[in-house]
């Protein structure tokens, strides 16, 4: 589970700036921002059902689906993102991180392509570690 996520604020403070924001919608960020990410997802699957194309809900909800564990619907979240041409700007992390807890270190590692975040050397580091590469774990967990 992600506790207390970098990202939350950010995502929290898209979402509060959206006009005409729907129940369900200031709903799920509240859940979101709680860490009840199971009420998160309830209430987006609504908000949703009125505006399904709508990118902030999206976005909540890939990265509620990243927070319970939904990997492929992680992926799948983040690449109708990208059909709209809406991905966020950290998706590279958000697509890494499926991948490597569904068992895809290597997709985790191309996923991050050339990111020198902190995020990205962890992820780094646990995919190395899933390779068996304990060298380039602790090389991945220096550098971030």
């Amino acid at each position: 589970m992600i506790l207390r996520s970098p990202w939350c604020l950010p995502v929290l403070c898209l979402l509060a700036a959206c006009s005409g924001a729907s129940g369900d919608h200031d709903a799920a960020a509240r859940a979101f921002a709680d860490e009840d990410f199971t009420a998160a997802r309830v209430h987006l699957a609504a908000a949703l059902s009125d505006n399904p194309g709508d990118p902030e809900l999206l976005e909540l909800l890939a990265r509620t689906r990243l927070a319970l564990g939904e990997y492929d619907a992680t992926i799948a979240t983040l690449d109708r993102l990208a059909q709209q041409r809406s991905l966020p700007k950290d998706a590279a992390l958000r697509y890494a991180e499926a991948e490597l807890w569904r068992g895809n270190p290597k997709a985790a590692l191309e996923r991050l392509g050339e990111d020198r975040s902190a995020p990205a050397w962890r992820i780094r580091a646990l995919a190395a570690t899933r390779l068996g590469d304990d060298a380039g774990a602790v090389a991945a967990y220096a550098a971030g």
